[in-house]
């Protein structure tokens, strides 16, 4: 009954994200900047600070996160990888 119980639970999540996924729009993530890459590191900080509150896409990406962490019982050491990979990527980007 406990992995009925699962694959119920994995099935209905997987139903919600696809349904999420379908309805979402493009992410604009320089929109204060008029669609702009940051020039210089404060316009980098900036943009990056001000994204979960300017974004509700964003804002809504963060809390996810958080949410998932939580949820799951997972190690803090998540999200702060994520942010290591997104530098690594931003820096080899430029």
């Amino acid at each position: 009954m406990g992995v009925a119980m699962s694959l119920r639970l994995l099935s209905r999540t997987a139903v919600a994200v696809l349904t999420f996924l379908s309805t979402t729009l493009s992410a604009f993530a320089h929109h204060v900047m008029d669609g702009a890459t940051p020039a210089t590191f404060v316009e980098g900080l900036l943009s990056g600070l001000g994204h979960p509150v300017i974004g509700p896409d964003h804002l809504a990406f963060l809390l996810a996160i958080g949410v998932a962490v939580g949820v799951g019982g997972l190690n803090l050491a998540l999200p702060a990888l994520f942010v290591v990979a997104s530098a690594i990527g931003v820096t080899l980007h430029v």
